[in-house]
């Protein structure tokens, strides 16, 4: 019985180990840049971007895969330069082709160019976490679609900056959503 009490404990602490070491590398694993530059001859669709932020949810892993490595995001950036604007995209390398695929089906024509050394901020930086301003029982298409264009028109005034927006699924809202509906 003692000697089944302690190889279940030496394989538990083994497992708990294995997970660190996955996670750890999961979180330090290379990604990928790509500078985004949509074709001159096209217009914005805002409802086009609506249905590629919902299908980044094919990047939502299952929950035991979430729990042993995390939940992988997509970070736009959103640089200023001399009152122009250029985007980037970082993600994580294993996820290119349906990251790529999202984005040439959002804006057909788009031009996806590769980042070789993004550049560093030298000044302090000021982070903040946003929160949905919708109530998560209303769907996307309701209300405005370009919530960016106030801080995006605020960035182009600047000589130089950077906005980060990174977006990552969130699986829970619905689970949210209907223990808010039942209150």
């Amino acid at each position: 019985m003692k000697l089944l009490l302690v190889l279940g404990t030496l394989s538990l602490v083994a497992a708990l180990a294995a997970a660190a070491v996955i996670r750890w590398r999961t979180l330090h694993r290379s990604g990928q840049m790509l500078e985004l530059r949509p074709p001159a001859t096209e217009t914005l669709e805002p409802e086009a971007w609506v249905v590629f932020f919902r299908s980044l949810y094919g990047i939502a892993r299952p929950w035991w895969k979430r729990w042993l490595i995390g939940q992988p995001s997509v970070s736009f950036e959103f640089w200023s330069d001399r009152a122009q604007i250029h985007v980037r995209c970082w993600f994580p390398s294993d996820l290119e082709a349906l990251v790529s695929t999202h984005f040439r089906s959002a804006l057909p024509g788009i031009e996806l160019a590769p980042v070789d050394a993004p550049e560093v901020l030298t000044e302090p930086a000021t982070r903040s976490r946003l929160g949905l301003w919708r109530d998560p029982l209303h769907p996307l298409e309701s209300g405005r679609v370009d919530a960016l264009r106030g801080i995006l028109g605020a960035l182009a005034a600047t000589e130089t900056g950077v906005v980060q927006l990174v977006v990552s699924p969130d699986v829970g809202w619905q689970q949210r959503a209907l223990r808010q509906l039942d209150q």
